[in-house]
């Protein structure tokens, strides 16, 4: 089966000017992969960070995945409520480039897109 992951995108370091303005997306099951015969693949929660000068120009600058593990011992007597402890983690673009380009792709250029449009579209009418 072929797969399409998306690695042509990356983010822009460059510095944030007076017209940009950055909000933070939240989203849920996020497919990472989508196959040749459409399937969505290996969905992702977490939240980015999108900088936007307008309505159809923005990109991402960060992202941060939902993680979770298993409470050790000592935590579980301390907090017994529970099993796990979750916890976003921000994603690093160097070390995981192949789901850093994925994620952004479906955010900038995908599934997610009109999602991520109307929240700075929303952002964009309460400035007004």
């Amino acid at each position: 089966m072929n797969v399409h992951t998306g690695l042509a995108r990356t983010a822009r370091k460059a510095p944030v000017s007076s017209h940009e303005r950055t909000l933070t997306y939240t989203f849920e099951e996020l497919p990472t992969i989508i196959s040749d015969d459409g399937f969505e693949l290996a969905p992702v929660s977490g939240s980015a960070e999108i900088t936007y000068r307008g309505y159809y120009d923005f990109e991402v600058d960060a992202i941060y995945l939902d993680g979770s593990r298993n409470k050790t011992p000592a935590e579980l007597i301390a907090e017994p409520n529970g099993r796990f402890i979750f916890q976003q983690i921000k994603l690093d673009q160097r070390e995981h480039q192949t789901l850093w380009c994925a994620i952004s792709d479906q955010l900038t250029d995908g599934s997610f897109r009109w999602k991520v449009e109307s929240a700075i579209q929303e952002a964009l009418d309460w400035e007004e």
